[in-house]
């Protein structure tokens, strides 16, 4: 296998494209190149502490004409149009969390660069044992396509369990750097400013928080934002955050939704001894008491009424609230309101695009999964890991493999650091060739994590602690959490060993007999089960399995299993599952349905898979899914009580005969 590191390349693949589709494609793709090209340039520019002014990026950078194969100057066309065209990229990179440095000097022209640590991590070294560890973990988080798990060898993409964001990289830093940050926020339907010190990101049924310290009319206060409403790319501010001990210990036990009251709530419901089982699994401290009649009484202490709410119509029939009276009263108001508030019409909803990743967050990924794989990745295994076809991979890759800045006297040297080995050069178009890290004497190694990427890391091993036994987990997280600290908080979902039996029985390829409670059943039942696929999402554990009693391929969550009655091999032989993406499968098929959710209540509507959000007036915001269940829909509206409607022609009245009928039984 031959390698190439330098000179100019032919460019055979766009040489003989005729349609006009292909030949914009083309371009596109040249776009893209010189972005990247730009931001490589630029941190190039930063560690020779020689910032660039525009001038001098447009005489050294260059790319490859998709016309005619041959090196040509990235920004051409009159002043004007050069300016627009590097304005656009310096956006495209600002947009990627990239901090893009510019300083003006005493000749009045600006120079810049771009600080590699601003945006990427040091350089974590992992063994082999804390590779696979962490390629386990970050699938189990679902970050797939958009996500870290792309960087390792996991194996191809899965669906994402957490949502995917370029806002990490910068809030990540600012609380690395204890450092202020600011951004635009949405909130009730404007667009505001916020300056805030933050403290800590929280991850809450798959959705990320960022828990910062803000000052408003009445002095400091410790809030919670939602990544997924940060208008604008974080900007991290200088000096030094003034948090005290006892408000970061309070950014620790936030949750959306309520705020922590001065006495707690306690509560008393009666249940079977099956849903017991389940109840004293997620709440430990749970105090349990079997009745005369074989019913189990069960004494939980929360923070808050709201909380104390959510627990009792989570559990829906299956629970019947004893005590307080006053929480008794409020669940009676509570499911008379569903589904009833005032909200437009639906089809008076206008929706906006949904919007794309941008291309340089895609290149840079795929840089660092070529550093990130000590011995290299196929162009094959690249497109599969990120979800483009060969060719793009090809060109793409074809042209950064090639990329050399010409500065004889600023020592600018290669900053891509791929080479390209080939089988056949004769026939490079169609050889699946390989890209790898390489270094000259002298070279210093490049960072290949961002710090969104660690911040994924963090998460993902986290979470993994629950999976898996595994002294490399651990190793790994220590390894992280050096670079780090404790920049993150993770709910824990109290499941015992149940995910890691699992786990094992995805590895060792073995059944297991279960007893499993469905979603509106009281008892358990017996199932035989053969599980090939564990992942989160939205704060919940589920895995793929197929299944012996209903004899085809169905999904489980973790928490409604009750006890693994006895492991033994699996028999094998089982038709394929036809749900590839199992984990999202409600994004193409189901029922498109539109509810409008106050801005209490919109938390638990916003982190559906591939949900869409319009925010509206006051605070409250417009979500559009597709729903395979009706009866999901009708938990999901009694969760939100008066605070959604569904607007939509289709299940308009969700969640309204459910509610009477717990009422009935109050």
């Amino acid at each position: 296998m031959a390698a190439k590191r330098s000179g100019v390349t032919p460019y055979r693949g766009l040489a003989s494209l005729a349609s006009v589709s292909e030949i914009a494609a083309s371009r596109a793709d040249a776009a893209r190149e010189r972005v990247a090209s730009l931001t490589l340039l630029l941190m190039a520019a930063h560690d020779s502490g020689r910032p660039l002014t525009q001038d001098e990026i447009v005489d050294r950078l260059e790319v490859d004409d998709p016309a005619s194969g041959r090196r040509v100057a990235a920004y051409q066309g009159s002043d004007i149009a050069i300016r627009q065209k590097f304005e656009r990229d310096k956006a495209q990179i600002r947009d990627n969390g990239l901090r893009l440095s510019s300083l003006q000097g005493e000749d009045q022209l600006y120079r810049y660069s771009i600080d590699p640590a601003e945006t990427f991590a040091p350089a974590v070294e992992f063994t082999d044992d804390e590779r696979r560890v962490v390629a386990l973990a970050l699938r189990f988080c679902g970050f797939g396509r958009e996500g870290a798990l792309a960087l390792f060898d996991g194996g191809a993409p899965t669906p994402g369990g957490l949502q995917y964001s370029a806002f990490y990289t910068p809030v990540v830093r600012a609380i690395e750097r204890q450092a202020p940050v600011s951004f635009d926020y949405v909130s009730r339907a404007k667009v505001r400013r916020r300056e805030v010190e933050p403290l800590v990101i929280r991850v809450i049924e798959g959705v990320s928080y960022l828990v910062a310290r803000e000052r408003d009319e009445s002095g400091w206060r410790v809030k919670g934002y939602r990544f997924s409403r940060m208008h604008s790319m974080p900007a991290v501010g200088e000096g030094h955050i003034a948090a005290s001990a006892d408000e970061r210990a309070l950014a620790r036990v936030w949750q959306p939704g309520f705020s922590k009251g001065e006495k707690p709530v306690d509560v008393v419901v009666s249940t079977t001894s099956e849903f017991a089982q389940i109840v004293t699994r997620l709440h430990p401290g749970a105090e349990v008491v079997t009745t005369k009649k074989g019913r189990v009484e069960i004494g939980l202490v929360f923070d808050d009424h709201y909380q104390a709410l959510r627990f009792v119509l989570e559990g829906g029939e299956r629970l019947r609230l004893i005590a307080p009276s006053t929480l008794v009263k409020a669940l009676r108001e509570w499911l008379k309101s569903v589904n009833t508030m005032d909200a437009p019409d639906g089809a008076d909803l206008r929706f906006p695009p949904t919007t794309k990743r941008s291309s340089l967050g895609q290149t840079l990924a795929m840089l660092s999964a070529i550093h990130n794989s000590p011995e290299g990745l196929r162009i094959s295994d690249l497109a599969e890991r990120f979800d483009m076809s060969p060719a793009l991979v090809r060109d793409l890759m074809g042209r950064l493999a090639t990329f050399e800045i010409a500065d004889s006297g600023a020592g600018f040297v290669y900053p891509a650091r791929v080479i390209k080995e080939c089988e056949d050069w004769d026939h490079e178009e169609t050889d699946d060739s390989t890209y790898r890290v390489t270094y000259e004497p002298g070279d210093a190694e490049a960072p290949t994590l961002t710090w969104a990427h660690l911040f994924e890391l963090n998460v993902a091993l986290r979470e993994a602690t629950g999976l898996v036994r595994d002294p490399a987990l651990y190793s790994a997280m220590a390894k992280i959490e050096e670079i780090a600290g404790e920049f993150v908080e993770v709910t824990d979902p109290h499941l015992d060993n149940l995910a890691e039996l699992v786990a094992h029985a995805i590895t060792d390829n073995q059944a297991l007999k279960i007893t499993y409670l469905s979603p509106h059943g009281t008892e358990f039942t017996q199932r035989t089960v053969e599980p090939r696929a564990l992942q989160s999402l939205n704060g919940r554990i589920l895995f793929r399995a197929y299944c012996q009693l209903r004899e085809g391929w169905r999904t489980f969550r973790l928490d409604r299993v009750g006890d693994v009655l006895a492991v033994s091999p699996a028999l094998g032989g089982r038709p394929e599952d036809s749900e590839r993406e199992w984990l999202s499968s409600t994004s193409d098929d189901g029922v498109e349905v539109t509810v409008v959710a106050d801005v209490q209540r919109r938390y638990l509507f916003e982190s559906l898979p591939h949900a869409e959000v319009l925010p509206l007036e006051e605070g409250r915001v417009a979500v559009r899914f597709r729903v395979l269940d009706p009866s999901f829909l009708d938990r999901l509206m009694v969760m939100a009580g008066p605070g959604a409607r569904v607007v939509s022609s289709t299940h308009s009245a969700a969640g309204r005969e459910l509610a009477e009928r717990w009422r009935a039984q109050i």
